[in-house]
């Protein structure tokens, strides 16, 4: 960098003796909360719920202002992957499906309160699949076989 002699350069120009410059690379200015995956599926994960319900006891607690890192899970919570076949989506148990990391409270808000938040980023897992699920879904009537579209994330060039 040429910009850090040269400002030494006129410091020392204009008289300074010495430069300090600080390192400011391990100061942090804001708190991150992050709540991980634990366990196989959601039933086995205290950080996870699948139904919104009042009882249900927050996992994590955080600040307005705070950088909140959520791990999720599929909306399946299934065991499916890059192998997966029609036949494996019909073992799929639609009563335990919706799983969501959380609940996190946050310090100041009321129940009612609308929570407004900044969506930094998404990083998407390298396995994804779409489904059909025989009577289940919006056209339970017309989509009768299991099918499932298995997805495999690629790197951007």
């Amino acid at each position: 960098m040429r910009f850090i002699p040269a400002l030494l350069a006129a410091l020392l120009a204009a008289g300074v003796g010495s430069a300090a410059f600080a390192d400011t690379t391990d100061v942090k200015t804001q708190t991150i909360v992050e709540v991980k995956k634990k366990g196989p599926h959601c039933e086995q994960d205290p950080n996870c719920f699948n139904r919104y319900h009042p009882a249900i006891k927050p996992v994590a607690k955080a600040k307005p202002g705070d950088l909140i890192k959520v791990h999720t899970r599929d909306a399946l919570d299934s065991n499916l992957n890059i192998n997966s076949k029609p036949k494996d989506v019909t073992a799929v148990d639609v009563n335990l499906i919706h799983p969501m990391t959380g609940p996190i409270h946050i310090e100041g808000a009321k129940r009612g309160d609308v929570v407004a938040i900044k969506l930094i980023d998404i990083v998407p897992n390298e396995y994804g699949y779409t489904t059909i699920i025989p009577g289940f879904g919006f056209l339970p009537d017309m989509y009768t076989e299991p099918f499932i579209a298995n997805w495999k994330r690629s790197e951007e060039h």
